[in-house]
């Protein structure tokens, strides 16, 4: 396997990771929001972090998805999916601006998100490129 291709891998598996907390940060934090301001660490509910986690989300994605699809599988599957995840996500934080609940958009885009990753991965270790040994 090369050097790339460990990147990739650890990449798709930052995204599902990032993805996967996401959605778990957006069910968790409306249960725990009184006993996490009274705790003093009420800044876990910030509007800010739920638009970094997003942007860190979409800078995994892109930095995992495009390079894989370009040099190894070329599926568009995948940046679709993740496409899809994206802007379910980002209707989800506007959801939230408008008083609606959010808890539909994200899991659907954390859903789409980890699939994109998954069917990444799926794809690269498909392709004969990813799959020739290494002697020595």
């Amino acid at each position: 396997m090369k050097a790339t291709d460990t990147v990739l891998k650890k990449l798709d598996s930052a995204g599902i990771a990032a993805s996967t907390l996401c959605a778990i940060h957006c069910v968790v934090m409306p249960l725990l929001l009184g006993g996490l301001t009274a705790a003093g660490v009420g800044w876990l509910h910030d509007e800010r972090l739920e638009w970094a986690i997003l942007a860190g989300s979409l800078a995994i994605g892109l930095f995992g998805l495009l390079p894989a699809y370009r040099r190894v599988h070329g599926h568009k599957g995948c940046l679709w999916l993740f496409c899809l995840g994206i802007l379910c996500m980002i209707s989800g934080r506007l959801a939230t601006l408008r008083s609606l609940p959010d808890m539909p958009f994200i899991a659907c885009g954390a859903a789409l998100i980890v699939s994109a990753h998954v069917s990444n991965r799926y794809l690269c270790a498909r392709c004969g490129q990813c799959n020739h040994s290494h002697d020595g």
